[in-house]
Order: C-alpha cells, then structure tokens, then sequence
C-alpha cells in the first residue's frame, strides 16, 4: 500500500509457498523504489535479491545461498544495507553501499578477534550519523559502539562490567574444529 493511498487494497509480493520464509524493506536504487528481500525459496541458508516495485519479473539476486553463511537480518538505511548473518558460527555483521549504480559488494564489518560475535541494533533513523553495534566474545564483557559507516570508526559507549580484578589478556580463547563421525 503506497503511503499516499492508504486505502488502497495491498499488494501480495510474492505469492505463498509451503516452507518459504521471506523479509522484506523498501530500497531506493538509482530512483527507482525496489524491494529487497532476504529469502529461503532456493537456499536454506537465505539469499538477499533487489526487485523493482510492481515488477513481476524474478528478484535479481544480489547475494546467492551458502553452504557456508547464513543470512539473518537486513537493515535498510538512505545509504546502507546492514546485513546481519552467521558465519563460522558467529553472529556477523555487513554493510553494502547504495549507490546510482546499484548496491555495492558486502564488507564485512571487522572484529576484534576471530572469535568476537557482531550485531547492529536498530535505528529507527532512515540516515544515521551512527549505527549501534554490539560485540561480545569468550573473555572480553559485551561492548555497545556507534559506528560511523562513512568512515567505518567506531566508538565505545558502553562496556559492561566485571566485578573484582579482570585483565583480558590473562584468558586465551581459541577455536578447535572437530569432524564428528556423523
């Protein structure tokens, strides 16, 4: 239902199937107002596709399904895409540039360590100076940060708390891979 005609009937975006979830936002590229739509239809892992609104034509896809990633969230700014996924078990986040051309390629917003698992909170501001991240990990106390996409800075707002005396550098985290039989 467009905004100026909230009467109107709604639109099905896409029809039912049995087992297909979908999520999606309103995106403007080059002008256009598209949908973009994180889905399972092909991958059970989820795949991230741009379609223009009112289009009947297959969604483009812009990040195809992976054995290896799963997609999660997405998050629509006037500049960005945020996309939330788990890679290697942890939570990750991404973000895509919007630009006249089309979205930009994902990168992945950098962690503190390997294991250090990322999230980005929700704004409710279409163009935010900041995003709020947070990061947690083994050894380390959760961490909130507004990180400025522009120039992908990031400052600390919030560390929680640990009781006595807690030096990080005293503990060691470190992941091990096991092939299971099964």
């Amino acid at each position: 239902v467009r905004a100026t005609e909230p009467r109107d009937e709604f639109q099905v975006l896409w029809p039912r199937e049995i087992g297909v979830e979908y999520f999606a936002d309103h995106l403007a590229l080059g002008g256009d107002d598209h949908w973009i739509v994180l889905h399972n239809r092909n991958h059970p892992n989820f795949e991230l596709a741009v379609n223009p609104i009112g289009s009947r034509a297959e969604p483009i896809t812009v990040i195809a399904g992976n054995d290896r990633v799963r997609l999660d969230e997405i998050d629509v700014t006037e500049k960005f895409v945020y996309l939330s996924y788990r890679s290697e078990a942890l939570p990750r986040v991404g973000l895509m540039p919007i630009t006249d051309d089309g979205l930009g390629p994902l990168s992945p917003i950098s962690s503190e360590s390997e294991l250090t698992a990322y999230g980005v909170g929700a704004g409710g501001e279409f163009n935010p100076k900041y995003v709020r991240l947070a990061t947690s990990s083994f050894i380390e106390p959760a961490k909130l940060f507004d990180f400025d996409p522009d120039t992908g800075a990031t400052l600390l707002r919030k560390q929680g708390e640990v009781l006595g005396h807690f030096d990080a550098s005293d503990y060691l985290q470190e992941r091990l891979w096991v092939t299971a039989d099964d």
